[in-house]
């Protein structure tokens, strides 16, 4: 188990958090940092973005808790079976991609269906995608062989290659 915890209270209730749709940050300069190399939405989803990442990789939910004495937020994260769960992922269009990240996984759907695709018009088809964590999600499905452009960048398009780098 992983615990992490952070001082003081929350500045939206619980709920309103595990929800997501408020923006009220606790650091604003460190929320903009993130959100400048592409880390960040600024869109209040930061909590239902952790949930939903960890659940894609272990099929399981973070669970959180507040503690007042002292003024403290928890989350728990229970890596129990990881290796089991994930390798046992019902998402039929990224089974073969275990342990890339959902927005990497989301740009192999889309680029299965339109190899044509340019990295703004990814953002604009990808749900909460900006466009810094396109370029690196795109620089990364290169590095590990799985992707690769063909052509000009301009009329070019994406080949995705299998796990092992290879057509």
């Amino acid at each position: 188990m992983l615990f992490f915890a952070n001082p003081g209270d929350m500045r939206v209730s619980l709920t309103t958090a595990l929800e997501g749709g408020v923006l009220d940050p606790r650091n604003a300069t460190l929320m903009k940092m993130f959100s400048l190399i592409g880390v960040g939405e600024r869109a209040g989803s930061g909590v239902p973005s952790i949930i939903s990442s960890f659940q894609e990789v272990t099929l399981q939910t973070p669970s959180y808790q507040i503690s007042y004495s002292p003024e403290r937020v928890f989350c728990t994260i229970n890596f129990e079976n990881l290796v089991e769960k994930s390798a046992t992922s019902t998402e039929n269009h990224t089974e073969n991609f275990a342990g890339l990240s959902r927005l990497q996984r989301e740009i192999i759907h889309r680029l299965k269906s339109n190899p044509k695709y340019s990295r703004r018009e990814l953002v604009d088809v990808i749900e909460n995608a900006s466009l810094g964590g396109v370029i690196s999600a795109l620089t990364k499905l290169q590095e590990l062989g799985i992707l690769r452009r063909v052509g000009p960048d301009k009329g070019g398009q994406w080949e995705i290659l299998n796990e092992n780098g290879s057509l």
